[in-house]
């Protein structure tokens, strides 16, 4: 499908947030949906849970990315992108999915600051940010849930005295937004965007802000990311990575997971199972 003006969208669709359950599967379901990185590259077993491994040896703190990390809300940046563009002619012809390529991991003014140089926007970058948030602001309320199992793992780790933190690329309000929506914005105890750390992902920046706030020595932090360039990020702050699967992000699973340390379709593996 293309829009009005031209502008190509991606061919995967909104998900339908009631599709969401938070399932309990049967433990050889769960062990099968985990790889480790080395067992991937090397074809060997990875019969085992998660909770039992070494993901969280030692590890005193996590670290969350937002989007298409912890809730189900990269679908809906591509249709922000085609409304947005839109109203710019020289836009036209544009090729969103190869956008968001580019602007992988960048924080909000960091995408600004992209988009006005080269598609010539006129607004000022305040007004371009603004215009995204109001553009997103109803979907975070309403439509983002969480993926998977991720609620009742946070829920764990409270539980268990690990500190918890979000470093995302978004802007504090929609985060906020979505943690409100999802009633979990009292489960974190730092919550980050990379506005304020000035330098997006994949630098470590945000991540080393994160562990600095919590007070966590990055070695003993894991992270969470669906992108390579957050798994880049977290890796450079010392940490280790586990990818999480988008649908988003098909397209590159396989680097995602040849780049993490970890990787998981969603947060039910993690749980911790009495």
């Amino acid at each position: 499908m293309r829009s009005g003006t031209e502008i190509q969208e991606r061919t995967w669709h909104s998900p339908d947030p009631g599709n969401q359950a938070d399932v309990i599967l049967p433990a050889t379901v769960r062990q099968q949906s985990i790889e480790r990185k080395s067992a991937v590259s090397k074809g060997t077993d990875t019969d085992r849970t998660i909770a039992d491994s070494s993901i969280w040896t030692d590890k005193k703190a996590a670290l969350f990315d937002m989007d298409g990390t912890l809730v189900d809300s990269m679908w809906m940046w591509t249709d922000i992108d085609v409304s947005y563009l839109t109203r710019f002619p020289q836009a036209r012809g544009t090729d969103i999915r190869q956008l968001q390529n580019e602007i992988e991991g960048m924080g909000m003014e960091e995408t600004a600051v992209y988009f006005k140089k080269r598609f010539a926007i006129p607004d000022s970058l305040q007004q371009m940010q603004a215009d995204w948030d109001q553009m997103a602001m109803e979907r975070y309320r309403s439509r983002v849930p969480l993926k998977p199992g991720a609620r009742e793992m946070l829920v764990q780790m409270k539980e268990r005295g690990l500190k918890t933190g979000i470093c995302t690329s978004n802007s504090a309000g929609l985060m906020g937004a979505a943690l409100k929506a999802n009633h979990v914005e009292d489960l974190f105890d730092v919550v980050l965007t990379a506005n304020e750390v000035g330098r997006g992902k994949p630098y470590p920046d945000i991540y080393l802000e994160a562990a600095g706030r919590v007070g966590v020595d990055p070695g003993r932090i894991i992270v969470f990311e669906d992108i390579v360039n957050g798994v880049l990020a977290g890796k450079r702050a010392g940490m280790e990575v586990c990818g999480v699967a988008d649908q988003s992000y098909q397209d590159h699973r396989q680097d995602l997971i040849e780049a993490a340390d970890y990787f998981v379709e969603d947060f039910r593996p993690l749980l911790v199972r009495s």
